[in-house]
């Protein structure tokens, strides 16, 4: 649980998994799978030695967040995933994702985290491949301790690899993700939207109070649908980790601000909201 409360002070992300079972629905042979093969090893992009391993299990309502740091049993595990046979899928389709998901970050010390995720019977890479397998993952439970407090669902936009499942090029598919609540601030802040350029938005924020306003370069992104904003995961694991830098508008004062957007990718059309230490800045993609 301390790692996740250290990740909300540097990003603005994260995860998501739960329950496993194979997937024999018609719906899912409509996906059309590649005749070569892979083996589970062509998952590890970034490294092959890892110092602990973060897992998420997501059933549609909460999150479990478990933890594994036994050198022993984490090479026993990354072992068993690099021999798992994939087929590679050629065009997953994101209406057919669902719950449960499962979702692991590999850490190492000195490269990016390797992360997948399972979902309907398909596995998601970092580097956003899909492949199509069959794997009980219910049975790597005990590789992990777990938190005995579950997450609400609303954190859902933490788990690795989710962007991979509920975005394709034209929307994003929320049935996956909580609808979220606006936050509440006793700031007496406004923000304004400027413009998006070279993938960086500007905003204007406004301090109507009689004291400092204190920021950082982090902040969320919410997407609506049918009258509903939803929080949006970033493209991997570390897509919203900022420099941990202090930031203020002094009382009275007016202050352009610009946000790089590269963590989420390039944004399909519709309704955005940008959210900075609780002030809401809307915004539309077209």
């Amino acid at each position: 649980m301390k790692k996740i409360l250290v990740l909300l002070l540097v990003v603005m992300c994260a995860v998501c998994g739960c329950g496993a079972r194979e997937d024999t629905s018609e719906e899912a042979t409509d996906v059309k799978e590649s005749t070569d093969m892979a083996t589970g090893s062509d998952l590890f992009v970034n490294s092959t030695s890892y110092t602990y391993v973060d897992a998420y299990i997501y059933d549609g309502e909460n999150i479990e967040f478990g933890e594994l740091q036994d050198d022993a049993k984490i090479n026993e595990f990354v072992q068993m995933v690099s021999s798992m046979e994939l087929k590679p899928v050629d065009d997953w389709e994101i209406n057919k994702a669902e719950c449960p998901i499962y979702s692991f970050a590999f850490n190492g010390e000195n490269a990016p985290a390797d992360c997948v995720a399972w979902c309907n019977g398909y596995l998601f890479s970092t580097n956003g491949k899909v492949y199509s397998m069959d794997f009980d993952f219910a049975s790597i439970k005990n590789y992990f301790d777990w938190d005995e407090q579950k997450l609400d669902g609303t954190l859902a936009y933490w788990i690795p690899c989710l962007r991979y499942i509920i975005k394709d090029d034209t929307t994003w598919n929320t049935k996956i993700l909580h609808p979220v609540e606006d936050e509440e601030t006793e700031a007496d802040v406004s923000g304004k939207f400027v413009e998006i350029k070279d993938n960086t938005i500007t905003v204007e924020l406004t301090n109507n109070g009689e004291e400092c306003w204190n920021y950082g370069l982090s902040y969320s992104l919410r997407y609506m649908t049918d009258d509903q904003w939803y929080s949006l995961p970033t493209i991997n694991y570390e897509g919203m980790i900022v420099d941990l830098i202090g930031l203020g508008v002094e009382a009275g004062d007016t202050i352009e601000q610009e946000f790089s957007l590269s963590g989420y990718g390039e944004l399909v059309s519709g309704k955005y909201m940008i959210v900075i230490n609780g002030v809401e800045i809307p915004f539309e993609v077209n």
